[in-house]
């Protein structure tokens, strides 16, 4: 996809989009977005501090580059990028001039896969290995406070029987209704 490009004032009113923003953005052109009632950049930062961050940022150093940035766009959709930008200082009108590359999809694969090394993909529940690192981290941090801890530890047992004689999807549909009721 074709690198977002864009305009803004100071306080975020957008003066210039490219094609590839504003499709980043829902819209089908600056014209489209104005009509619309979007035409300040905040209403797009999921982190309603980051582009002030971003701002103050640009004074003191004059430009800022590869920030993450997660946002929404005009549906509510969530999208993700880096943003690069730059103070863009003229004798009448001082600009922020700014890229967008959309990482959407990347994030959304690393996402899945955290999910995939932390959870079980059957009952959602926490793997063996993420369980343990949460524990050692639960029990370090409470050490030198006297706090309880509580650990239910269950084991099902002859559970591999009901997974020979009835088959996995009962094994798997008895695991999910346990899950629940957990």
């Amino acid at each position: 996809a074709a690198e977002g490009m864009f305009t803004t004032s100071i306080d975020g009113e957008i003066l210039a989009i490219n094609k590839s923003m504003c499709r980043i953005l829902g819209f089908i052109n600056l014209e489209d977005m104005n009509k619309s009632g979007h035409f300040k950049a905040d209403a797009f930062y999921a982190d309603p501090n980051l582009r002030e961050s971003i701002v103050k940022t640009l004074r003191i150093e004059g430009e800022i580059n590869s920030i993450e940035m997660s946002g929404y766009d005009r549906y509510g959709e969530m999208f993700h990028g880096e943003i690069n930008m730059r103070l863009n200082i003229q004798p009448d009108i001082t600009v922020i001039d700014g890229s967008f590359v959309n990482t959407t999809k990347r994030k959304q694969h690393e996402i899945k896969l955290e999910s995939i090394a932390k959870y079980d993909q059957l009952t959602g529940l926490v793997n063996r290995s993420h369980f343990e690192k949460l524990v050692g981290e639960s029990l370090e941090s409470n050490r030198s406070i006297l706090e309880d801890n509580i650990l239910l530890y269950m084991d099902l047992d002859q559970f591999k029987l009901v997974n020979d004689i009835c088959g996995h999807d009962i094994g798997d549909s008895l695991l999910k209704k346990i899950t629940v009721v957990l």
